[in-house]
C-alpha cells in the first residue's frame, strides 16, 4: 500500500514539472528565477498603475513633458534649460528741448532687433540659478533730417546723430512652489546690472563738428516672480520684478573746428539711485519634449537716474566750446523705457 502511493506521488510530481516546462516553452513567459528580472524597464508587470516608470519618457521625443499623477498635479521639467530670443525692441531716446525739435515730440525713440539668452539650471528640490542677458543697439536722430541747412551759417538746424547700446544682465537664485491648481510659481532674487551709453555728431554749416558721449553703469538687486500655467502642448506664463540700482555716470562733450582738427573737450561725472520696474508675458508651445517655440511681450521703466545726450543744438548747447557758456553743474538724467514683442525658442531637459 505504501509502495503505491509513493509510486502515484512520484508520477503526479513528474507530470506537473513537465506540464509547467511546457506551457513555459509554448508560451514564452519567464519561469521563476531567484536572479534580477529580465523584463524590460517600464513593465507593468506588478506596478501600480501612477508609477512613473510606466512612461518612458526618453522614447517619446514628440510627446511634450506632461506626466500627471492621480491627484491632477502635473510634474514639471528639471534640470538646465536655455532660451534665445529675438525681440523688436523700442527705447526711448533722449528727451527734445522744447523749441529745439521742429517735430515737438515729447521724447523720441528708436526701434531696433535686439538679442536675449537666459541658461538657468532647476533642481529636483525645486530651486536653482538663472543668467539673463539682454542687449540692444540703433541709431536714431534729433532734430529732423527735413530742417537740415535751412538757415545758412552758424547755428543751422542739423540733424544729430544718436547711437544707442543698452545691455542688461542678471543672476538669479529662484525657487520653485506648485499651487493647488496646477499652475507654477517661481520667484527669485539677485544681482543686475545695466549699462546705456549714448554717443552723438552734429556737423553745422560752418566746419564745426560737435560730440557727445554720456555713458550709465547701474548696478544692484532684484526681486521678482514668475507664474506659469501648463495647456497641453501651451505653457502661458508672465513674470514681474523690481531692482533698485546704483548708478555711475559720465559725460564728455568735444568741439572740432574742422575734420583732423585737435578736440575741446568738456567732462563731467555724477551718480544716482535709479528704480526699475520690469513687466513680461509669454506663450510657449512645445514642438517636442524638449524644444518649445515662444512669443512674448516686454516692458521695462528705468524711474529716474539714467544720463542722456544734451539734446540741444550746438548754436544753444552749453557743451559747445565755442558758446562760452556756463556749463551745467550736473550732467542730465531722466526715465528710460524699453518695450518690444519678442520671438524665441527654448530647449530644456
Amino acid at each position: 500500500m505504501l509502495k503505491r502511493t509513493f509510486l502515484v506521488t512520484l508520477t503526479a510530481l513528474t507530470l506537473v514539472f513537465f506540464g509547467v516546462s511546457s506551457v513555459s516553452a509554448q508560451t514564452t513567459q519567464e519561469a521563476l528565477s531567484l536572479g534580477p528580472s529580465a523584463r524590460p524597464h517600464g513593465s507593468t508587470d506588478h506596478q501600480p498603475f501612477a508609477d512613473t516608470d510606466l512612461y518612458e519618457y526618453d522614447a517619446q521625443l514628440w510627446a511634450p513633458y506632461d506626466v500627471t499623477t492621480v491627484d491632477g498635479t502635473t510634474s514639471m521639467q528639471t534640470g538646465f534649460y536655455s532660451e534665445f530670443t529675438y525681440a523688436y525692441t523700442f527705447l526711448s531716446g533722449p528727451s527734445p528741448v522744447t523749441g529745439e525739435d521742429p517735430r515737438g515730440f515729447p521724447t523720441v525713440g528708436s526701434y531696433s532687433w535686439a538679442r536675449g539668452i537666459e541658461l538657468g539650471f532647476m533642481g529636483r528640490k525645486d530651486s536653482g540659478w538663472n543668467l539673463d542677458w539682454f542687449e540692444y543697439e540703433n541709431n536714431t536722430y534729433l532734430n529732423d533730417g527735413v530742417y537740415r541747412g535751412t538757415s545758412p551759417g552758424f547755428g543751422s538746424r542739423f540733424p544729430t546723430y544718436v547711437r544707442t547700446n543698452y545691455n542688461n544682465f542678471s543672476f538669479n537664485r529662484q525657487f520653485r512652489q506648485i499651487l493647488s491648481s496646477g499652475a507654477v510659481v517661481e520667484p527669485f532674487v539677485g544681482v543686475r546690472y545695466s549699462s546705456l551709453v549714448d554717443q552723438s555728431v552734429q556737423d553745422s554749416a560752418v566746419p564745426f563738428r560737435f560730440t557727445q558721449r554720456v555713458g550709465n553703469s547701474a548696478i544692484g538687486g532684484q526681486v521678482g516672480s514668475r507664474y506659469f500655467r501648463q495647456y497641453g502642448r501651451f505653457l502661458a506664463g508672465s513674470e514681474v520684478s523690481l531692482g533698485a540700482l546704483y548708478n555711475d555716470q559720465s559725460y564728455s562733450a568735444g568741439t572740432q573746428a574742422g575734420i583732423g582738427a585737435p578736440a575741446i573737450e568738456f567732462v563731467n561725472r555724477n551718480n544716482d539711485f535709479v528704480p526699475v520696474f520690469d513687466i513680461g508675458v509669454r506663450v510657449s508651445y512645445n514642438l517636442t519634449r524638449d524644444v518649445a517655440v515662444r512669443l512674448g511681450g516686454n516692458f521695462s521703466y528705468y524711474w529716474s537716474g539714467i544720463a542722456r545726450i544734451d539734446s540741444r543744438r550746438a548754436a544753444t548747447n552749453p557743451y559747445f566750446a565755442n558758446n562760452l557758456l556756463p556749463l551745467p553743474a550736473e550732467v542730465m538724467t531722466e526715465g528710460v523705457t524699453t518695450a518690444g514683442v519678442s520671438l524665441g525658442i527654448d530647449w530644456r531637459r
